[in-house]
């Protein structure tokens, strides 16, 4: 059985609209759809709980990531960026750091 998973798109351009015709498809996912010019989307959030949020790179507030990260951190932050064919992953899962070893393992996991 496959496990829901709440997954928030913040905006209503083309790039949101067509991640969400796709998405609407996969029964795991439990869309909700979010309009990112509200100043207050992090917050809107408290009452969905989601385990994923996505947004639309070219056009989020400058702020708009950390504020999520910051008052979600177990929630996936998905940027995409249609434009350069990429998206950015964000999680504010914490790692423990004990020693600049433990940082260098860090880094390895993480390089290309």
């Amino acid at each position: 059985m496959l496990k829901m998973r709440t997954v928030v798109l913040c905006g209503d351009n083309l790039v949101m609209s067509t991640l969400a015709a796709t998405l609407r498809k996969k029964p795991q996912f439990d869309l909700q759809q979010m309009d990112a010019s509200r100043l207050d989307v992090p917050d809107g959030l408290e009452a969905i709980v989601p385990d994923a949020i996505m947004f639309d790179l070219a056009t989020a507030a400058s702020d708009f990531a950390v504020g999520c990260l910051q008052r979600h951190p177990d929630t996936l932050l998905i940027g995409i960026d249609l434009k350069a064919n990429r998206m950015l992953v964000l999680s504010g899962k914490h790692s423990r750091l004990l020693t600049v070893d433990d940082l260098t393992k860090v880094l390895d996991a993480e390089s290309p």
